[in-house]
């Protein structure tokens, strides 16, 4: 998934934009996902495979993020969380993507119902999906807007650009790998998207830095403009670093004996398609009924 770079705006406009989304999310909704249910036991394999779908159709980060916070927020439905209902949950996902991209997609690149059916095996008709996503958008009460951490990722790395191609696509792609590996962890959902992606950014540049030695060493790892354009400090983005640095250890322990210190093309690519080898959920039960969300 990639990210586009807004054009033309300048850095008033920019700034103008940051702070509406940071006013937005200054209010987060409280989630009330029980932490024993059935969706939070599959939501990691869940959210792998949105990544997936949105990788296959060429869809955003942004969508991908979207997408899961609308899954989030469906799933705090008590219906959905019994055990006989998990069969729905792939259906779930794939409206959530469709919601989703209509929001933040061109039209020529909008996913159709037929689309994400055939990436279900054709499982589903398209009736059913229709009437999904209205259930859906009826029982979120049709208040779908989210910030994610991707609403900043451009504005973001664009600050974080240093002028040197390789350093610059490779603190990118670190990046969408942080913020991947987070957004299958259910325990930054309550994380401020603005830090999460700022923390994302720092951690990555440290990461960089560190890999490339002395190819860098100029590169200031958290500099006077992205504390400027994010408004955190190296303290304010130190506990969210750390928990992120953890689970990048522990993605590189995975992958081992993929070790390249120099992080050349053939890493690059297992960056990029980290997400190829999850284990995926074995949808193969009957197809769920819209009558399933309630609103209770």
């Amino acid at each position: 998934m990639g990210y586009s770079r807004e054009v033309g705006f300048d850095e008033d406009t920019i700034r103008e934009i940051l702070a509406n989304l940071k006013k937005k999310e200054a209010n987060p909704r409280k989630y009330q996902l029980d932490p024993l249910s059935h969706y939070i036991r599959c939501r990691k394999t869940l959210v792998v495979w949105v990544i997936e779908v949105c990788e296959v159709l060429g869809l955003s980060n942004t969508t991908a993020f979207h997408a899961t916070n609308l899954m989030d927020r469906v799933f705090e439905s008590p219906d959905l969380n019994q055990r006989a209902r998990k069969q729905q949950f792939q259906l779930i996902a794939m409206c959530c993507i469709l919601i989703a991209a209509k929001f933040n997609e061109i039209e020529e690149k909008l996913p159709s119902m037929h689309d994400l059916n055939e990436l279900a095996a054709g499982t589903y008709t398209v009736d059913l999906f229709r009437r999904l996503e209205l259930s859906m958008l009826t029982f979120l009460k049709w208040e779908v807007t989210c910030v994610t951490p991707a609403c900043y990722l451009k504005h973001y790395l664009n600050k974080s650009a240093t002028g040197v191609a390789q350093i610059d696509s490779t603190v990118h792609r670190v990046v969408v790998l942080l913020l991947g590996l987070a957004l299958q962890d259910e325990t930054y959902i309550c994380v401020p998207p603005s830090l999460l992606c700022a923390a994302a950014i720092h951690c990555a540049r440290a990461l960089v830095r560190q890999l490339a030695g002395g190819y860098c060493l100029n590169m200031d790892v958290w500099s006077y403009e992205l504390q400027s354009i994010t408004g955190y400090s190296v303290q304010d983005l130190a506990s969210c670093h750390n928990t992120l640095l953890q689970n990048y250890q522990k993605f590189e322990m995975d992958q081992q004996p993929k070790q390249n210190a120099d992080m050349d093309e053939d890493e690059a690519m297992v960056v990029e398609n980290f997400l190829e080898d999850e284990p995926r959920i074995n949808f193969t039960d009957s197809p769920p009924t819209p009558n399933c969300l309630h609103s209770s």
